[in-house]
């Protein structure tokens, strides 16, 4: 069983770096919340603003299942910043691969996240620091659930590359 999933906070890159280790090691990437608006034929934003965070995390939870029923081997997922916080979503992604939780400090996320286009709907309208602040307080004991934590200073595919060797990965 040959499956990474990458969790962290909005913004820290668990998108950026799930295309570089797939591409590095040429295993399949998948982005959970690109699966869930292709599959829902709906923006993630729109999905919050219409039908509320509950109803998100239902549906979040149910694609991540039938993802990994069709999912075996050589694929490094992304995850959306909430999913192993809900849903015993942690417990089933350790239970399927390696968990990486990808760790930055709010003011490094906070600045790749004014560089980002993408919408995200539990920073919008809202002190995004501060914002941050509690989501990370809220999801962090969950987060260092994962098998392996990469603080943003070891955030290089060589050294990810190192990490990975420990657990016979790839």
């Amino acid at each position: 069983m040959n499956l990474l999933f990458l969790i962290g906070m909005p913004g820290v890159g668990k998108s950026y770096w799930a295309q570089k280790i797939a591409h590095h090691y040429q295993y399949d990437c998948i982005d959970l919340d690109l699966e869930i608006e292709k599959k829902l034929q709906m923006p993630i934003a729109e999905l919050f603003t219409s039908y509320g965070e509950e109803v998100f995390r239902k549906y979040e939870h149910q694609i991540l299942l039938e993802l990994l029923q069709n999912v075996y081997q050589h694929t490094v997922i992304a995850c959306g910043g909430g999913t192993p916080c809900y849903n015993d979503n942690m417990r089933i992604l350790k239970s399927k691969g390696l968990v990486l939780y990808l760790k930055a400090p709010i003011n490094i996320i906070l600045s790749q996240l004014q560089k980002s286009e993408i919408q995200r709907p539990l920073l919008t309208n809202t002190d995004i620091e501060q914002r941050l602040k509690q989501l990370l307080q809220e999801r962090e004991r969950t987060y260092l659930q994962a098998d392996i934590v990469i603080e943003y200073k070891d955030m290089q595919l060589d050294t990810i590359g190192k990490i990975l060797s420990r657990y016979k990965l790839p």
